[in-house]
């Protein structure tokens, strides 16, 4: 059954039957099998989509940045949800992993996760005020092999923590992409409105 199986796929031109399920998805007007069965899922009743679970863990980091990149880059090229080290190729063929963060008012920060990743070239970190409104406060570009605070490299940090005061801050001035935010903050607000009109307000 299996060996059929694999010639069926062989037949049709495909390697794997993953490869056949990324084809069938997109096909059906999906941009890959993730967001195929994601939809499944929810249909099932198992979860929401991510794009209308604002409290997911991948909510900002997935959702949010697919739709902030081309603002920031020149046509990234998309990885797929999952993918090991980072989330999008710029056009020059740098590795991005975009980090995010909710401001932390108990303890005045914001705290990206890092997990030591060596594979990427860039990390984007950005720096919000909460999940309800969704402000951009901060934006930050930072190559992985930077020394961070003359103590350690980027990528050997588990997490890095950006604390909210004027000190901090400064330090990290001159990694920040002050002219993107406005265009980010523009994505942002349609967020905010999409999330009006679900709701109807």
């Amino acid at each position: 059954m299996i060996l059929q199986r694999i010639l069926w796929l062989k037949n049709k031109g495909f390697e794997t039957e993953s490869q056949y399920r990324e084809c069938l998805a997109k096909r059906n007007g999906f941009k890959n099998d993730n967001e195929r069965r994601r939809l499944d899922d929810y249909k099932k009743g198992k979860h929401l989509p991510m794009e209308i679970s604002k409290n997911s863990p991948v909510y900002l980091g997935v959702y949010i940045a697919e739709n902030i990149l081309p603002d920031i880059f020149d046509n990234p090229k998309m990885m797929p949800y999952g993918n090991k080290g980072y989330d999008s190729i710029c056009k020059n063929g740098y590795k991005i992993d975009v980090k995010s963060s909710i401001y932390q008012e108990c303890n005045n920060r914001w705290k990206f996760a890092i997990n030591h990743n060596k594979i990427t070239d860039y990390f984007l970190l950005i720096a919000f005020n909460n999940r309800q409104h969704l402000d951009v406060l901060h934006i930050w570009l930072i190559k992985n092999d930077e020394l961070i605070n003359n103590k350690n490299i980027l990528n050997e940090y588990d997490s890095l923590i950006i604390t909210n005061n004027n000190k901090r801050l400064k330090e990290f001035t001159k990694y920040e992409l002050l002219d993107k935010i406005d265009k980010v903050k523009n994505i942002c607000d349609m967020f905010k409105n999409r999330d009006h009109i679900n709701k109807g307000v």
